[in-house]
């Protein structure tokens, strides 16, 4: 395993992150310092319920598989990741902004709860946040970008991104498209995570080999895509089933 010296992770127990750190350990990777966002007794977006870890499980990925009832704590023990529980599962909170100022690391891979805005104090902390969006930008902005993007080119994309104070607006540094291989029923916990979970791995690949970040060179302000009427979600999801949504 090849320990990021110079990159953190800012993470939530979430389906996503649990696949990033399932993905990461499958390409060798294992991140300097992991900071976990505390969910809280009600828990947060994003993360699974107790029936949804129970009844899915084992799904294929596109470097092997993954296991949605392994939690964050676990693989980063099992990874042997230093391991910092911060004081709220806010992240703009001004002791999670102090904390993660003070990290060694000047990179975070930024894996946390859903709906979450990052504001001025901690893009300004003096770190820089990547992220993974799931959408091709700058085509497909927005939390239902890979919906509107199967019910208009068949296909679903993500791309790698520093954060900036412009929702899906950083500079692009990968992006690749998937032909989605199942269900969009899947979308939400397992395919999405999938493909963002690529396009990471890819994205330290390549700053690995060329030791800077990569910039996939692509401009343009594209569109939001937030909220989907239930109908053409539903219409995605058969379609990708190829059945009839009449």
């Amino acid at each position: 395993m090849r320990i990021l010296n110079d990159i953190g992770m800012v993470l939530g127990d979430t389906s996503r992150s649990r696949v990033y750190l399932q993905a990461l350990a499958a390409h060798g990777f294992v991140v300097a310092h992991a900071f976990l966002l505390p969910a809280g007794e009600k828990g947060r977006p994003g993360q699974l319920c107790d029936l949804q870890a129970q009844t899915h499980d084992t799904h294929e990925a596109p470097w092997g598989t993954v296991d949605l009832t392994l939690g964050v704590q676990g693989l980063l023990r099992t990874q042997a990741a230093a391991c910092t529980v911060l004081p709220s599962g806010d992240i703009n909170h001004p002791d999670v902004v102090d904390i993660l100022a003070q990290a060694a690391q000047p990179v975070m891979i930024y894996s946390g709860f859903g709906g979450v805005i990052l504001r001025q104090a901690v893009l300004g902390c003096g770190k820089r946040f990547l992220h993974v969006h799931g959408g091709y930008l700058p085509d497909y902005k927005g939390s239902t970008a890979n919906y509107y993007s199967y019910l208009a080119d068949g296909c679903c994309g993500a791309s790698s991104i520093f954060m900036s104070d412009r929702i899906d607006s950083g500079p692009v540094l990968v992006r690749q498209r998937f032909l989605p291989q199942g269900s969009l029923r899947q979308v939400d916990h397992v395919l999405d995570a999938c493909y963002r979970a690529q396009v990471l791995c890819s994205t330290l690949q390549l700053y690995l080999e060329h030791g800077s970040w990569p910039d996939a060179g692509c401009r343009g302000e594209g569109r939001v895509y937030y909220i989907m009427h239930p109908v053409l979600r539903h219409i995605a999801v058969c379609s990708s089933m190829k059945e009839n949504h009449a």
